[in-house]
């Protein structure tokens, strides 16, 4: 009879100081992220027409990740899709042991989620942020690069155009210096002009008043 309340005492000395020990491994507040629920969505893109794959559950327990392998596998669908976001997870992943993480691991490698992620197979709603930023960073660069562009042939036309005007301003330049060259000459001909007239008409008043005074003398001699 003592023995056996030796034992009993001793049993519950050991779930005493167990449930101690579960309570310092698993906090409450562990406790409730353990039970807390997630939903995982991406697009299978492996099937003949692409099929957007959910599942929810506490993945935290490995056993359920198991069970949602299991799951996504039996609906013929690609489960890397699932893998991966999981994977991205460390606030998952911390709950498990390390022979449940190299587990995973391995079924990753076997499935070849990685290869299969790279030629396209499925996409997660990350991967269609990342693409879109990628594109909005190409569209943006096309724009600098316009811009750029655009100021440059800007200030092409601009020089061009500053030349055009200056070339037309020496040339209207030289076209009136050669008109006021010729001006020059022609004011400068018909001054030696009329000299020439009033020369010439003097010459001959002259040799009219000789032809007169001559005349008289010879009247007179005779």
């Amino acid at each position: 009879m003592r023995s056996v309340r030796l034992l009993l005492a001793v049993a519950f000395v050991a779930i005493f100081f167990g449930s101690l020990g579960n309570s310092q491994l698993l906090p409450a507040d562990d406790e409730d992220k353990l039970n807390e629920d997630f939903q995982v969505s991406y697009t299978d893109n492996s099937l003949e027409s692409a099929k957007t794959v959910t599942i929810k559950g506490q993945f935290r327990y490995f056993s359920v990740i198991r069970s949602a392998k299991e799951k996504i596998q039996a609906q013929l669908a690609d489960w890397c899709g699932f893998a991966m976001v999981i994977n991205s997870e460390e606030d998952i992943k911390t709950y498990w042991s390390k022979e449940e993480e190299a587990e995973f691991v391995v079924w990753m490698r076997k499935s070849d989620c990685v290869e299969r992620k790279k030629k396209g197979m499925f996409s997660t709603a990350k991967d269609k942020q990342e693409d879109q930023n990628e594109a909005g960073t190409h569209s943006r660069a096309d724009d600098l690069v316009w811009i750029i562009l655009t100021c440059i042939f800007g200030a092409i036309s601009l020089v061009l155009l500053v030349a055009v005007v200056i070339l037309c301003i020496i040339s209207c330049q030289k076209s009136n210096s050669s008109d006021n060259t010729t001006e020059a000459l022609v004011s400068d001909r018909r001054p030696r002009r009329e000299y020439r007239q009033r020369r010439s008409r003097s010459q001959r008043s002259r040799r009219q008043e000789e032809k007169s005074e001559k005349a008289p003398a010879q009247t007179t001699a005779s």
